[in-house]
């Protein structure tokens, strides 16, 4: 049996396998397992294998937990009945067991308890539903008929507060959904509008290079008009040189030439 700080709570498998004896300290059998009402949110009661006591065969019975009780320092569960009562017990075997509630109620009456339910039929014990008179009965029927629409009725707005619930849950995951998908366009959208800014922003870049560029070549025509006039004032330059060279080859004219291409003597010049 596994360890347990807190003794008013025990797990199944701790329930599980643990010895059951009387009031007259007798072993009377172990634990096999225990029995829940899903419904109602309770545990019904616990199977006990007798393994022999009695004579009666190793056979199972149906408990109440009302009926058992736990004692930690010897680890086992006393039970509050005599032998008589367990000998007059019904027991099942492992395909029978008791899951109505008649069967139960017979169970909790035969150990002197009322059902957990405590309303309806299966409430009363045999001798209480034999001394009731027919209008306890009926009123008896009456409030049960009202216990059990008013049951309904509570499932019924509990379904329709778990229906409204889902509905929330789907209108709150609709909304994150559109607030994911708001958030993902605009994201797209700043990012196609980065984009075209540094589009914007390579064209003005280009333009000012083409701009250089241009004024490269303003400046390059410039220096190429500079060379061409320093190159026409050059070669005017030369023509000028020329047409002096040519001045100074001209010979003076000597009085001693004669006139009309014949050289005059100096007599001739004298007359």
């Amino acid at each position: 049996m596994e360890q347990i700080d807190n003794t008013q709570f025990l797990t199944a498998s701790t329930i599980k396998g643990e010895k059951v004896i009387n009031k007259d300290g007798e072993h009377l059998g172990k634990i096999e397992d225990l029995m829940i009402d899903l419904e109602n949110r309770r545990v019904v009661y616990a199977i006990l294998s007798f393994g022999g006591f009695l004579g009666i065969g190793d056979k199972h019975f149906a408990i109440p937990l009302e009926a058992l009780s736990y004692r930690p320092n010897e680890r086992d569960f006393t039970i509050d009945v005599s032998k008589d009562v367990l000998e007059k017990a019904e027991g099942f075997d492992k395909d029978n067991i008791p899951s109505n509630r008649e069967a139960l109620a017979s169970i909790y009456t035969h150990y002197g308890y009322k059902p957990y339910w405590q309303t309806g039929i299966f409430g009363l014990s045999e001798k209480e539903r034999q001394e009731e008179t027919e209008s306890e009965r009926m009123t008896r029927i009456k409030s049960e008929s009202h216990v059990l629409i008013a049951k309904e009725e509570v499932k019924a707005e509990e379904s329709k507060a778990e229906k409204a619930e889902e509905a929330r849950a789907e209108v709150a995951r609709a909304e994150v959904a559109r607030a994911e998908k708001a958030r993902a366009e605009k994201a797209r959208a700043e990012g196609a509008e980065e984009a075209r800014v540094e589009a914007v922003k390579l064209e003005g870049t280009k333009v000012e290079e083409v701009k250089v560029e241009e004024s490269k070549v303003e400046e390059v025509k410039a220096e190429e008009s500079k060379v061409e006039k320093a190159e026409e004032a050059r070669a005017e330059v030369a023509k000028l040189k020329g047409t002096k060279v040519e001045e100074s080859k001209v010979e003076a004219i000597h009085p001693s030439e004669q006139r009309g291409g014949k050289k005059k003597s100096l007599l001739d010049t004298c007359k």
